[in-house]
């Protein structure tokens, strides 16, 4: 398969978690999603096109499909607490 590249991007919703368990041990570990693509990947001549959730790559801060990590396990919402300090509309 070829390397994935991301066409567009909209943001994720607060609280949205990609859950990765830890290669040595049996322990999770969360990433914020913080946007949803459309992603194509070219393989074996086809163009195939689909929506993934998007992390960052703590490394080099790039933008990466968390699904791709062999040692990803799920999609998992976090309802965020409210600390906004915003006027009621």
């Amino acid at each position: 398969m070829s390397e994935p590249r991301i066409l567009s991007i909209c943001p994720a919703p607060a609280g949205l978690l990609a859950v990765y368990r830890f290669s040595d041990q049996d322990q999770e570990h969360r990433e914020p999603v913080v946007a949803f693509g459309v992603v194509e990947d070219k393989s074996g001549g086809i163009n195939i096109r689909y929506a993934a959730a998007l992390v960052v790559d703590a490394e080099c801060g790039s933008l990466e499909v968390a699904d791709d990590a062999a040692s990803f396990l799920r999609l998992e919402w976090a309802q965020a607490t409210r600390n906004c300090q915003c006027s009621p509309t």
